[in-house]
């Protein structure tokens, strides 16, 4: 059915398309003057897109999943070289495509959360990391071309790439430069299998601190006759004692 609409002043015609379908509208239309001059049929189809885009966050290597009861996805230990990509799709029948990827994030450093840093981005992927050592709260969404907008996605990264300390303590009898520090140094320790070093592993007790730590160890006995000899080895998450047991130099 046709419908006829007469012209403003300005010669434009403003009119108003109401269509629910998800589909392709095929629009015709001619404009005709007060003489009966009349244009040519034109044809135009107009999409009609409902259907939001959706969006979603792929986390690489290294990175630990864990889960923080602040939101509701699946959060992330990871470090500065960790990448964080966010994909957006526009779905549905006749997707108006266009998107534009949004994001922010703030930093909790210990003393709370400060301001948003916030980001854009007009494509489909994007790549970036946390330059900070620190725990980060993370929003992302993306916009297609008509303005429909996809979840919002809300999770925690605790981002660590400082690696963990070892700290060595002697217990039992010793003496000299214990323990040593150095390749000069020279710390005696009484072969009795009751004196040696304590070791411990501390990856710090900051916000972001992984704090999941796996350690190995070495005795190695410098043997003059048979040359380096591996007598003790171990592992250890976070403490050990080592004791030395041969009348020798060890390492």
């Amino acid at each position: 059915e046709w419908k006829a609409v007469e012209a403003e002043n300005n010669g434009e015609v403003k009119i108003t398309i109401n269509k629910t379908e998800e589909s392709c509208h095929l629009i015709e239309f001619y404009a005709v003057d007060e003489l009966g001059n009349q244009e040519d049929l034109q044809r135009q189809c107009v999409f009609v897109d409902d259907t939001p885009p959706t969006l979603k966050k792929y986390v690489g290597q290294p990175s630990i999943e864990y889960q923080d009861n602040r939101s509701e996805g699946d959060d992330f230990y990871v470090t500065q070289d960790t990448n964080i990509t966010l994909r957006c799709d526009d779905q549905g029948p006749h997707p108006s495509d266009n998107v534009t990827i949004y994001w922010r994030y703030r930093v909790n450093e210990g003393q709370g959360f400060g301001d948003w840093k916030e980001f854009s981005y007009l494509g489909e992927k994007v790549i970036f990391n946390f330059p900070e050592n620190s725990e980060h709260e993370l929003e992302s969404w993306c916009v297609d071309a008509v303005g429909l907008q996809s979840e919002k996605d809300h999770e925690f990264f605790k981002v660590d790439s400082e690696p963990p300390v070892i700290k060595k303590m002697m217990f039992g009898s010793w003496l000299g430069d214990c323990p040593p520090r150095n390749e000069s140094d020279v710390c005696y320790v009484a072969d009795n299998d009751q004196s040696g070093v304590s070791v411990w592993a501390d990856d710090g007790d900051s916000v972001h601190a992984v704090d999941r730590v796996s350690c190995e160890y070495d005795v190695v006995w410098h043997n003059p006759e048979k040359g380096d000899v591996v007598v003790d080895s171990g592992e250890f998450s976070d403490h050990t004692n080592i004791t030395f047991g041969e009348d020798s130099n060890h390492t």
